[in-house]
């Protein structure tokens, strides 16, 4: 798949594929976070308790700029997807993922993540 385009990414748990996200969104914004401003955005721009499939499938397709309340009050818009420009977006492939302690007892085969972001395994989602 390397001669496709993609980078090959060998991780197996979801705290490697939360600190591959953090890293393709700041390759992808030009952008460093400090951790509470990380940690902020994950928990609620990409891990929001509160959306279901729907809201996060949206979030993909329209509303892909999200913004980053940083730590001096200031904002900055952070793209998970480059729309303009989708040379920009860095395509990885995992495999043999399995959800720990999930709800489904299901390890896939391939996994693709855009940016980091998860795209083509149906039942994960990151917590």
């Amino acid at each position: 798949m390397q001669v496709q385009g993609y980078e090959y990414l060998a991780v197996r748990d979801e705290t490697a594929l939360v600190i591959n996200l953090r890293k393709q969104l700041e390759l992808l914004n030009d952008y460093t976070f400090n951790d509470g401003e990380w940690e902020r955005f994950f928990r609620e721009r990409i891990a929001n308790a509160n959306e279901g499939i729907v809201e996060k499938t949206r979030k993909i397709q329209d509303d892909y700029v999200q913004v980053l309340k940083r730590d001096d009050n200031s904002t900055k818009n952070i793209s998970l997807i480059d729309k303009k420009n989708i040379h920009n977006n860095r395509l990885q492939v995992i495999n043999q993922y399995e959800e720990d302690g999930g709800t489904h007892d299901t390890r896939y085969d391939v996994t693709v993540l855009v940016n980091g972001l998860l795209m083509a395994c149906p039942l994960c989602t990151l917590s």
